[in-house]
């Protein structure tokens, strides 16, 4: 839908008033079938192995498709008609496998390590449809080169997985640890002029840590924290470097207290996102993510059948723009002004539940 400009930047996109609907991307269609085995073998008193294949065979079909541009000009009066680009279909089959080992050498301490594959497929519809045309003298858009479904197979991307971490309740500690790296064969990368796709074979890389804890001070108080430590890197020209921050996420903290009898309940947490920057070649610049805190007050209290709560979500009521609110500035920023992807995070909200248990 192509809104008149003036309203939708007057009003900073909160108001759009339609002026023409065009195809934005090709039709797709993607049938998926899939078998699995897994299972599961106990080595030792202690010592447990998980293991499985998953086998997948997916279908791709594609329609013939003008490009957007160029159905925008036919809508707008500059154009009288244009070649479609034309659709196909493509078959994919991919074998996954997974792998794990559990060791629990007493009742309240667990150590594990898992591999697994997954495999992604990214949108064909963001892929297919691009071609280069020529406006003749009866101003129709001739097809002079477009994306051929058959010729230009899109790849799907394969990433093995690997985890290792331990879980443990020591007393009044309870807690778990983890560590896990990622890596991809190939990578999916954006055009912000076109919001298309392209694919390269630049390996992308996540790793991190997880960790979480809770001690109990006394019957009534208790005291935790959770972190999560996460990078991305792509490779460029043989060598790692930062992913962009539009494909990434920010460091997660938390901190909470809470107190508990037989009857109720209460909890106070604090939120955290940590800043987060990352080199952008398109902009040939470094962009960058800025981090926020909030506060959440949570009451409950216990009733026979169920709980009733009360709660105060961003207690201090924080200003502040989301993450995916400051991605879509940098992301979409060539579209409009920043102010129309402000997309500010929740204020002080009040709420008020049951919850009921059935018999």
């Amino acid at each position: 839908m192509i809104f008149d400009p003036r309203v939708s930047i007057g009003t900073g996109g909160l108001v759009n008033e339609e002026f023409a609907t065009v195809g934005r991307y090709p039709g797709t269609e993607v049938n998926s079938i899939a078998g699995f085995f897994q299972g599961d073998y106990q080595l030792t008193d202690e010592l447990s192995v998980t293991a499985g294949m998953r086998y997948q065979n997916l279908n791709n079909e594609i329609d013939d498709f003008v490009a957007d541009a160029v159905q925008t000009d036919i809508a707008l009066g500059q154009a009288t008609g244009g070649d479609a680009i034309p659709g196909g279909s493509n078959d994919y089959n991919v074998s996954l496998f997974n792998f794990g080992l559990n060791y629990k050498p007493t009742n309240n301490l667990r150590y594990f390590a898992n591999f697994s594959q997954g495999f992604e497929l990214p949108d064909p519809a963001k892929f297919y449809g691009q071609g280069i045309y020529n406006q003749n003298s009866d101003n129709y858009y001739e097809l002079i080169n477009g994306s051929n479904v058959s010729g230009t197979k899109l790849d799907g991307i394969k990433t093995d997985s690997y985890e290792l971490g331990t879980s443990f309740n020591l007393n009044d500690l309870t807690g778990q640890l983890t560590g896990y790296y990622s890596l991809s064969d190939g990578s999916i990368d954006y055009d912000r002029n076109t919001l298309l796709i392209t694919q390269s074979d630049n390996k992308k890389r996540v790793y991190g840590i997880e960790a979480k804890a809770d001690y109990t001070v006394n019957e009534n108080i208790s005291v935790g924290g959770l972190a999560h430590w996460v990078k991305s890197d792509t490779q460029v020209d043989g060598d790692y470097q930062e992913t962009v921050v539009t494909d990434t996420s920010p460091n997660k903290y938390a901190l909470w207290t809470r107190w508990e009898d037989d009857y109720q309940a209460l909890k106070l947490q604090a939120n955290m996102m940590s800043d987060v920057s990352g080199y952008d070649s398109a902009s040939d610049s470094t962009q960058e993510l800025d981090g926020y805190t909030t506060v959440d007050l949570d009451y409950t209290y216990f009733l026979p059948s169920g709980e009733f709560s009360l709660g105060v979500q961003n207690l201090l009521d924080e200003d502040y723009t989301t993450v995916w609110g400051q991605q879509a500035q940098i992301y979409y920023g060539s579209y409009a002004p920043k102010s129309a992807f402000d997309y500010k995070g929740q204020g002080r909200t009040y709420t008020v539940g049951y919850t009921h248990h059935f018999q």
